[in-house]
């Protein structure tokens, strides 16, 4: 057993003569982790070093032993898996029946880590940035309901180091797509673009950390960077805290903006959302050292910043791909229709955040909703409706048709006309090629005209069409009742005047 005189010989190598604890592990043999414990206990014959609690309170004598060696333990795993006051509280709660307050565990927490920090505190350097110099950007994340569901959003975090003026954005990814499209919003939002953006070692951004400060950065952000012209510096590797403005500014406006949880229908509502907040804020908030609004600087800076190029960056993952006899390509292990026309073609794709573009040379052919699921067909009615005219029993198993999500009378319509046309398959699928055409609006309103007037066929429906396009208002759909009707009388006619004629006169 370790004796008393052991500590106090520890604890004067460390507190008196200055020694590391390496070195005092080294020239007394004892492990680093024990020497770390000695020098955080409480040892009263040594007053110097008592804490600064004068009494202890009973409550908390028992467990102070054990929150010792939990922020013992604490130094020798990662930063941001250690213990806080808060989780030794709940632990206390939970694991030992603690009943005594948080306040004195949050106390006897900064006493002992105060001890212990010798060796790993770190002092930071106040810093001042010329306005329209430098911006830091960052990644967050958040919780949403969208649509009544519950969903991960992640927030792209720009703020400009000289006014404290930030910008965010909800993504549902941080691919580079995105990373590109929440710097080009950001630099709309200020209206200019600053001289120098501090990041962490990206992968969007950075191909590989060299020695130092030298990064091999990704071509197409290096191209980026050509197209608005800043610099770029980027943070120690492990030391995000270079960027702490940044990771303030994602805490503050997380708890500002997503709590309590926001509900949307959908992530651009979200974003028009965060745009209105971060306006108020502008005229609240007050810049550091200065009692300023950061309105009032943002002015100032803003004539410093870097003026937005004439065109902005096209902000997409550019990827070429053939189209498959199915006539659709694949991208992003999800398959998107073209036009049939152009099955088995060579064309390229643009995957912008939203939306998925596809061309055929330069000309642009098809575009789709992005989805970012995996495995799924997304498939436009209308890029197949030539194929089904020329293969009318499709018709009853095309997966286009079950995704387009037509109205129920559609459906009633085709029953319909199955019983009274035997083309009924063809017909119907010339009343869809005529809503492509004209409008979902106008055909939908001329199928239920047609329902109405009994018409079960395609030239029907044409001509309640070529009518209703030179009307100047809507026919209107008249619903017959026999008990409204006036009554009336018809007369019958004299059927004589016939046999007049038979004989050679004249009818009177």
């Amino acid at each position: 057993m370790i004796g008393m005189a052991t500590k106090e010989d520890i604890r004067k190598r460390h507190f008196i003569e200055g020694q590391s604890i390496r070195k005092i592990s080294r020239e007394t043999g004892h492990s680093r982790q024990y020497i770390r414990k000695v020098i955080a206990e409480e040892v009263p014959t040594v007053p110097r070093y008592k804490l600064t609690v004068e009494k202890e309170k009973p409550v908390v004598g028992p467990y102070l032993e054990i929150i010792t060696e939990w922020l013992v333990e604490d130094t020798e795993r990662p930063s941001k898996q250690r213990h806080t006051a808060l989780r030794i509280y709940e632990r206390l709660c939970e694991e030992y029946g603690y009943t005594g307050a948080y306040s004195t565990i949050r106390r006897y927490v900064r006493l002992i880590k105060t001890r212990l920090g010798d060796e790993r505190k770190e002092v930071f350097i106040p810093l001042e940035f010329e306005l329209g110099s430098h911006a830091q950007v960052d990644w967050g994340e958040a919780e949403i309901i969208l649509k009544g569901n519950r969903q991960k959003v992640y927030l792209f975090v720009m703020k400009l180091s000289g006014s404290r003026d930030p910008f965010m954005m909800a993504f549902p990814t941080t691919r580079q797509e995105a990373f590109f499209e929440g710097h080009r919003r950001a630099f709309e939002y200020f209206g200019g673009i600053p001289r120098t953006i501090v990041y962490d070692n990206l992968k969007t951004a950075v191909a590989q950390v060299l020695q130092g400060k030298n990064r091999k950065e990704q071509e197409v952000f290096i191209a980026f960077k050509a197209h608005y012209l800043f610099e770029t510096d980027f943070c120690n590797v492990g030391r995000g805290n270079e960027k702490g403005q940044i990771e303030h500014e994602i805490g503050y406006l997380r708890r500002k903006i997503f709590v309590p949880v926001p509900e949307v229908n959908s992530i651009d509502e979200l974003n028009q959302n965060i745009v209105s907040q971060l306006s108020k804020l502008r005229q609240t908030r007050i810049v550091p050292h200065t009692k300023k609004t950061i309105q009032e600087v943002f002015e100032q800076e803003k004539e410093l910043l870097l003026p937005l190029p004439k065109y902005p960056f096209d902000c997409c993952v550019l990827v070429p791909a053939k189209v498959s006899k199915e006539s659709t390509v694949r991208f992003d292990n999800n398959r998107y229709s073209v036009p049939g026309r152009y099955a088995r073609c060579q064309v390229h794709i643009k995957g912008y955040v939203n939306e998925v573009r596809i061309f055929y040379e330069d000309q642009l052919i098809a575009v789709h909703p992005r989805s970012y699921e995996r495995g799924q067909d997304l498939l436009d009615l209308t890029h197949y409706l030539d194929v089904l005219e020329r293969k009318p029993y499709a018709v009853n198993h095309a997966k286009a048709l079950k995704q387009a999500d037509l109205p129920d009378i559609y459906y009633e319509y085709l029953n319909k006309l199955r019983q009274k046309n035997e083309k009924a398959n063809l017909e119907f699928i010339k009343i869809l090629k005529l809503r492509a055409e004209q409008g979902a609006e106008v055909v939908d309103e001329l199928i239920r005209m047609a329902m109405d007037c009994s018409i079960y066929h395609y030239d029907g429906i044409r001509a309640l069409f070529d009518g209703f396009s030179t009307a100047e208002y809507l026919f209107p759909r008249v619903v017959w009742e026999k008990a409204n009707l006036p009554e009336f009388c018809v007369r019958r006619p004299d059927l004589s005047c016939y046999d007049q004629l038979l004989k050679g006169g004249s009818a009177k």
